[in-house]
């Protein structure tokens, strides 16, 4: 009985082991590089980092994280927990000063928010509570509480993807409670509004897409971009998981198909392809998304492909061109025209030397009967 019981022991603290060594392997520290539109970037192209742990099952952010220039200046931090935004986050200007701070509950902000003005001065309050957020202070650059007139405007700059810029949120108090359309604008162009009437939300509009119930002014629209966009792994175009093999969304450098060249020889063996980001599949979707259908073939429904034979150096970069095949001139031009645009190529390695490689590309035009 005393060994069946032992046997058992021994099992289960084995098993609970293997249970936290997981646990273990799946939390990482890294760091983490982003342009200035915080789209994760190598290094030598950043203007910000994160230091951080990272759940690699989750792919999320875990416990405590701060935020730098590349100058080392700290810029932010917060924490995470359960894979939801937790407890108190901070942001600050790139110089170092205080820009807003407030509490997350269960990913979402909560209770009172403060913004700060450059000069550490308050700029606004916000208290956000069951999906919704009232103005409880909000000071010109005077220093006057604007909430306290009968009525006033309130503005707010706000960027709600990583293209949208000049966005901002306008809405109006009156007798202290919200009123009229709160709105969304970009430019001079209305992207959405929330209809109030005696600070009673009524209906929402937007003008390209279905709010499907839910208001346009959502409470995680004030918060600052950089919280949302760093969670949504946007990354520039030239990064790839060689720079950061955990975020499974990044992509690979793939190999395409090429002989590698050592002065006037070929090699077929012994050899790794040059490669290019994202592979056989995203050179040819590069190559469909750039292309220009040249008008006078179009109207006349000719088509074709041109093969173009690519010689890229040691350093991936594209050394010559040369086209093997055509139908027609235009179709030429244009060919080239959407080869120099590629991205470039990492080169073959021979040896674990680089060395230089040719491929061939073909680059098709079916027009398909669009215009006859």
């Amino acid at each position: 009985m005393m060994q069946r019981f032992s046997f058992f022991k021994v099992y289960i603290l084995a098993l609970f082991s293997l249970c936290v060594i997981d646990d273990v392997d799946a939390q990482i520290k890294s760091t983490i590089f982003y342009s200035n539109n915080w789209e994760i970037t190598q290094e030598e192209n950043a203007s910000y980092y994160r230091e951080c742990s990272f759940d690699t099952i989750a792919s999320n952010f875990t416990g405590t994280f701060n935020d730098y220039t590349v100058t080392h200046i700290h810029i932010g931090k917060g924490s995470y927990r359960n894979n939801s935004k937790s407890g108190m986050f901070q942001y600050s200007y790139d110089d170092g000063q205080l820009y807003c701070e407030g509490n997350f509950v269960n990913g979402n902000p909560d209770s009172i928010w403060n913004w700060y003005y450059q000069d550490g001065r308050l700029m606004q309050s916000i208290c956000f509570s069951d999906g919704d957020f009232e103005i409880t202070g909000y000071f010109d650059p005077a220093g006057n509480n604007c909430i306290r007139a009968k009525k006033f405007e309130w503005l707010m700059d706000v960027q709600i993807d990583k293209d949208s810029y000049n966005t901002k949120i306008i809405g109006t108090y009156k007798n202290n409670k919200k009123q009229g359309k709160w709105k969304i604008v970009n430019g001079k162009s209305l992207v959405a509004y929330d209809l109030y009437k005696q600070g009673i939300y009524q209906e929402s509009y937007a003008r390209s897409l279905s709010l499907e119930g839910r208001k346009a002014v959502a409470n995680n629209l004030l918060i600052p971009y950089r919280t949302f966009a760093t969670e949504q792994f946007y990354y520039t175009g030239n990064v790839s998981q060689d720079e950061y093999p955990w975020l499974k969304n990044l992509p690979e450098w793939g190999t395409i198909d090429g002989v590698g060249i050592m002065g006037d020889s070929i090699i077929f063996t012994e050899q790794i392809s040059p490669r290019y980001l994202g592979g056989i599949t995203r050179l040819r979707r590069d190559i469909a998304t750039n292309i220009r259908y040249p008008i006078a073939e179009m109207i006349n429904n000719m088509g074709g492909s041109v093969l173009v034979e690519l010689i890229i150096d040691e350093n991936g970069l594209i050394e010559s061109k040369n086209v093997l095949k055509s139908p027609g001139n235009n179709f030429t031009r244009e060919a080239l025209r959407v080869i120099d645009i590629l991205d470039d190529f990492k080169p073959a390695i021979h040896k674990g030397n680089p060395i230089k490689s040719r491929i061939v590309i073909p680059v098709s035009f079916y027009n398909l009967g669009i215009i006859n």
